[in-house]
């Protein structure tokens, strides 16, 4: 899967998650683990906004996702047609 998929990511995806790395924005949302003076709340927001960002690329590119990977996840089969 790695060889068949690798460009594809890259491809759809690579732009988008760099961009929310470097933004180095805290997206943790367990209680426990956030740094002092943290907002969850906004936390919250920051990761559904930054899981839409991932997931509208992903949904933009289902013609280029290659067969295989759409053969290994029905969903896509179901949004492809």
């Amino acid at each position: 899967m790695k060889h068949v998929g690798m460009g594809y990511l890259e491809k759809t995806l690579g732009e988008v998650i760099r961009s929310i790395c470097d933004s180095k924005q805290s997206c943790e949302v367990d209680p426990t683990k956030l740094a002092k003076g943290e907002d969850i709340t906004q936390n919250w927001t920051r990761l559904i906004e930054n899981v839409t960002k991932v997931w509208t690329q992903i949904s933009k590119s289902l013609e280029d996702m290659p067969k295989y990977v759409i053969s290994l996840n029905p969903f896509f089969l179901k949004k492809k047609k």
